[in-house]
């Protein structure tokens, strides 16, 4: 089997582990923010593309390899039975015009897989012949499946039952040993199907049949590129032999009907325990656990039916590639019509052809002896088994912890006891040790447990609720009290700016006084002036009065009363002297003060000037702690709504 097929694109995965909810054998690995296809283990199912919202799983595109080998070389297209649906859904067409846009694509061939289901269910009646002849019925087991999912399942997680699984090829890859053995010439065969899974079975190297295989999606998608459209094209003719119930093959329990068409000594009911008819993606692999496991317990799977007809899907008509879609019971109609029109056909028109046992629907390309030809080398291939393969046992191993180091892990996920095991898949595998074992292994990370994670989620909430009512509670008394450091900060703000108002006002009186003292200063030194030149009045007084009394003398009685004048004015004189005296000592005593004074003056308006460069950087501060107070108030106010 190809491995790689299905991938995931990492530049779009968000590790939602839908993936993992839906694959069947947990092949996915989170590993840094990514689930990544664990490849060894992975059916190449393609479930998991269809649930990936974002489109982050994908499969492997063959389109640019299909049109690369259809430009230039001989290709033909090996078409899965369920093909009709696409040409009945998609395009409205026959399945004979759908042929046509194949060979209008470029291909040279086209040929349906439904005689490849005819000749491969007469070898899984061959090989179930053999055993019961050679182990005895109720010692025989097989498990008949064209199911490449189911190949994968066995080979890598149920090798058990590689003994129990029909070594028989899938009827697409028997088709294309027909195909090559049918052409002379060498021919590329390009399959074509609505399973992502059929691409690592059939480019599988060790059978060597196909160049390249699509989807029924890619497929469609090659149809519209080239422009064809295949509803008004008169309809071609298939090549090779078409099956008769080889058409139903697709639907479930279709190997089982087509076994009615052979002839044999082989009798299986179906009602009793001789046949088993099983599908389902979650069915399937079950029942194959089961039986794995019960066949390590009893060889003899004494209990387990005859022949178990089983796949994946809920039939081939459901694929997670068709490219259209429908409901089961829709698409079931469709291919279950255009069998019995096939059936209607052949009756009215003569084509059965009988040879050894077999029952074909032929067309006008295969006609007798041709046609005889062609059986005689089915015949020879049934015989050299060329219809048989060889599965592997790819086993994918799990390293399984001790019971210590798995309660650790468990631990982890809030799991002390086994009543916190609930195994109730949320995390995407089906119990709670299954996740243990993946951690383990690496597949997973510690911790995820759903239910841990929304217990841990809850308390964190509840701690979150009893914080937001403290912080509540707080904010309110934040509130109040941010508004009273607003309210008092700006009657700071409004007292600094009358304090720099007053201090301003002070500053021009100091300047007034300072002018009114040296005015007083300059009106004394007028005085002093004054007194200065009434100094010099008396002293001019006094010589008078000098000269007087010496003419009065002279005069005799004659001056005696100008003496008695001059000698008042003499006195006058002497008492201005002294006052004047007086007056000088007042001057240097008001020179000393004026300059203590002046020297006061001008420090206090030296202190006024630092004062006021004090007062106005502190207005400033207290504005800006005003409007801080306010953005605190805002913030605050801010708070409180949001945690309400």
């Amino acid at each position: 089997m190809l491995k790689g097929i299905v991938y995931t694109d990492k530049e779009r995965c968000k590790e939602c582990s839908a993936c993992l909810q839906v694959c069947g054998t947990k092949s996915i690995r989170m590993q840094d923010g990514k689930a990544e296809v664990i490849q060894e283990s992975c059916l190449n199912c393609g479930l998991c593309i269809g649930v990936c919202s974002k489109q982050a799983k994908q499969y492997k595109s063959s389109i640019d390899s299909v049109r690369k080998l259809l430009a230039g070389q001989n290709c033909a297209a090996v078409l899965a039975p369920s093909y009709v649906i696409v040409a009945k859904k998609k395009y409205n067409c026959t399945p004979e015009q759908f042929c046509a846009a194949l060979k209008k694509l470029g291909f040279k061939q086209v040929y349906e897989s439904s005689f490849g289901a005819d000749v491969v269910t007469k070898v899984y009646l061959d090989y179930v012949e053999q055993l019961v002849k050679t182990k005895g019925k109720e010692q025989t087991h097989v498990i008949a499946s064209p199911c490449p999912s189911l190949m994968n399942f066995v080979e890598k997680h149920t090798p058990e039952l590689i003994d129990e699984f029909a070594p028989v090829l899938s009827p697409m890859a028997a088709q294309a040993v027909l195909v090559k053995h049918w052409n002379k010439e060498k021919i590329n065969i390009i399959g074509a199907s609505p399973c992502v899974a059929k691409k690592s079975e059939l480019l599988d190297e060790k059978l060597g049949l196909f160049e390249e295989v699509v989807t029924f999606e890619e497929l469609i998608e090659l149809i519209d590129q080239a422009g064809i459209k295949p509803g008004s094209l008169g309809e071609g003719e298939f090549d090779g032999i078409q099956a008769m119930y080889g058409a139903g093959f697709p639907i479930s329990g279709g190997l089982t009907k087509t076994l009615e068409q052979f002839s044999g000594q082989l009798e299986l009911n179906p009602i009793g325990n001789d046949i088993l008819i099983l599908e389902g993606e979650d069915r399937s692999l079950e029942f194959l656990r089961h039986m794995a496991e019960d066949k390590k317990k009893d060889k003899n799977l004494r209990d387990y039916p005859t022949l178990i007809d089983i796949l994946y899907c809920e039939g081939c008509i459901v694929g997670k590639a068709m490219g259209v879609k429908g409901s089961l019971l829709e698409h079931k109609k469709i291919v279950s019509d255009y069998t019995q029109r096939r059936f209607a056909k052949v009756q009215r028109e003569g084509l059965f052809k009988k040879y050894k046992g077999y029952r074909f629907l032929t067309k006008n390309t295969v006609e007798a002896p041709e046609f005889k030809r062609w059986i005689d080398i089915v015949e020879q291939l049934i015989k050299q088994n060329k219809f048989t393969r060889t599965w592997d046992n790819k086993y994918y191993h799990k390293n399984m912890p001790s019971e210590a180091e798995l309660k650790a892990i468990l631990q982890q996920d809030g799991k002390y006891s086994k009543e916190d095991e609930l195994n109730c898949r949320a995390c995407g595998y089906r119990t709670c040790r299954e996740r243990a074992v993946a951690v383990f292994n690496g597949e997973n990370k510690p911790g995820g447990c759903i239910v841990h994670q929304r217990d841990i989620a809850e308390s964190l909430h509840n701690d979150a609720k009893r914080i937001n009512i403290l912080v509540r509670e707080n904010t309110e008394a934040l509130i109040a009290t941010t508004n009273e450091i607003v309210k008092g900060n700006q009657s700071n703000a409004e007292m600094s700016s009358r304090l720099l108002e007053n201090i301003e006002k002070h500053a021009e009186e100091i300047k007034d006084l300072q002018q009114l003292v040296l005015q007083v200063i300059r009106t004394f030194g007028y005085f002093s002036e004054m007194a200065e030149n009434i100094s010099d009045i008396a002293d001019q007084t006094k010589m008078l009065s000098l000269n007087a009394q010496i003419e009065a003398a002279r005069a005799g009685e004659h001056g005696r009363g100008f003496a008695v004048v001059a000698g008042e004015v003499m006195k006058l004189s002497n008492d201005t002297h002294d006052k004047l005296k007086s007056v000088n000592q007042y001057k240097s005593e008001v020179s000393g003060s004026q300059q203590e004074l002046d020297e006061l003056i001008q420090k206090l308006i030296n202190e006024s000037r630092q004062v006021q460069e004090l007062a106005t950087a502190s207005a400033a501060v207290s504005q800006q702690i005003a409007a801080a107070s306010e953005e605190l108030f805002a913030a605050t106010e801010n708070l409180k709504s949001i945690i309400k």
